[in-house]
């Protein structure tokens, strides 16, 4: 796929005899020429026959008789006869105002029955670009509030295209190249592109000085593919992002302890005291499903956290472990408070000395620290650690959860704190 991109601030530069996305190539007052490369959110493949949940996609439930898999390198979604089957990009293209965002993948529906979508779009269907065939038959639109759309804002998708090259000429059972690109700001057409020896336009939905609001409500998209009805599509890997240096534009910081120090001695929160050689489970944190109201598509990640063992009472010593892990089962219903009510979508159970009111019983461990302490003369920490969130997995989208355990393996009874940074990325 090409990496570098000339374009206007609006898309990209077609080839011979083709207009681009938004206009012609765009020249600043003073000359320059604005040209940038690609800054990837999304890149999965599927090469090892594997849908991993973990790091790569979002499986919702499938009905009726749908199925999903990956073989051949290539993930596939079906449905014989009356189902459905989608598979989504954990990871999202991210909003960015005034960036160019491009979706890039392959896909092939096998048959020319049923209904196969792909393209870029929430998992709750409220937002986005969808390509579809329908019985073979392709259209190409927008998502608005769980509504379709087209050119000039008209209800449903575009069928008949206006492209560089015929719809009638591309063989949808074949494995395609396909882009779609398309522009934040509101209202910026997007277009379906296809790779046939060269870059060509299928077809550009128009809704640029048309509109009266904006095309999409929620422009933070997965990526994903669906199968309904008697489809079967693949799809040979997934790229998505925008054009430009990926700004930072957007970020929300957020630090636990959440709250202010109080008077007094009571323990403060982000404090638990461990019983004996027990591990206990200070604090879980879990990325609401809804953030005001709306599918929560937002990534946070962990940025810093530092561990402390407290001064303990009497002349012992002894070691904490401490353990980040994403969390598979709890062995009850935890009790979550916001992080932050209007800003943040993270959500965290714990209260000041006790923990969490439920333990982790099931996950996978992401950081691993040991702090030693010795009584009636020092406790111990990690000191500020500063984390690559993507290198370690420490990242959570809707649903998931993460929690910080911690075992006093001399039985000590000790006091442990911990504090923690992380990003959303809105």
């Amino acid at each position: 796929m090409d990496n570098n991109i000339v374009g206007n601030g609006g898309g990209l530069t077609a080839g011979a005899g083709s207009e681009p996305l938004g206009g012609k190539q765009f020249v600043f007052p003073f000359g320059e020429t604005l040209a940038a490369k690609k800054h990837d959110d999304v890149s999965v493949q599927f090469q090892y026959d594997y849908l991993d949940e973990q790091f790569d996609v979002r499986l919702p439930a499938v009905t009726g008789d749908g199925v999903r898999g990956a073989a051949n390198s290539n993930a596939f979604a079906s449905s014989p006869t009356s189902g459905k089957a989608e598979i989504y990009s954990r990871a999202s293209i991210r909003y960015r105002p005034g960036h160019s965002g491009f979706a890039d993948f392959t896909f092939q529906e096998d048959n020319e029955s049923g209904i196969g979508e792909t393209g870029a779009k929430t998992i709750d269907s409220q937002s986005g670009f969808v390509f579809r065939l329908t019985a073979g038959v392709p259209s190409f639109g927008y998502l608005n509030a769980g509504l379709e759309y087209g050119s000039n804002g008209a209800a449903g998708f575009d069928t008949v295209f206006n492209g560089d090259i015929p719809v009638e000429a591309i063989d949808f059972t074949k494995k395609n190249i396909f882009r779609i690109t398309f522009g934040f700001l509101g209202v910026a057409n997007p277009t379906l592109w296809i790779r046939l020896n060269g870059w060509k336009r299928v077809h550009t939905v128009y809704t640029e000085g048309v509109l009266e609001d904006v095309h999409v409500s929620t422009p933070v998209f997965p990526m994903f593919i669906s199968a309904e009805n008697g489809a079967y599509v693949k799809a040979g890997s997934w790229n998505g992002g925008v054009i430009g240096n990926g700004s930072n534009v957007g970020n929300r910081a957020f630090t636990f302890p959440n709250q202010i120090m109080v008077n007094g001695t009571a323990p403060e929160q982000a404090e638990m005291t461990l019983t004996g050689t027990n591990v206990g489970t200070v604090v879980l944190f879990r990325a609401k499903d809804l953030f005001k109201g709306k599918a929560n598509n937002v990534k946070a990640q962990l940025l810093a956290y530092s561990f402390i063992v407290d001064v303990p009472a009497g002349n012992v010593v002894g070691e904490v472990q401490f353990q980040i892990v994403g969390v598979n089962t709890l062995n009850g219903a935890a009790t979550f408070a916001d992080i932050n009510t209007n800003s943040s979508v993270l959500e965290y159970d714990h209260t000041a000395g006790a923990g969490a009111s439920v333990q982790v019983t099931d996950g996978f461990p992401i950081v691993n620290e040991v702090v030693s302490y010795s009584g009636a003369n020092r406790g111990g920490n990690t000191g500020d650690v500063i984390v690559n969130a993507e290198d370690i997995g420490a990242v959570a989208y809707a649903g998931d959860i993460f929690g910080i355990i911690a075992k006093d393996l001399a039985g000590n009874n000790v006091t442990v704190r911990v504090f923690t940074t992380h990003e959303e990325l809105f």
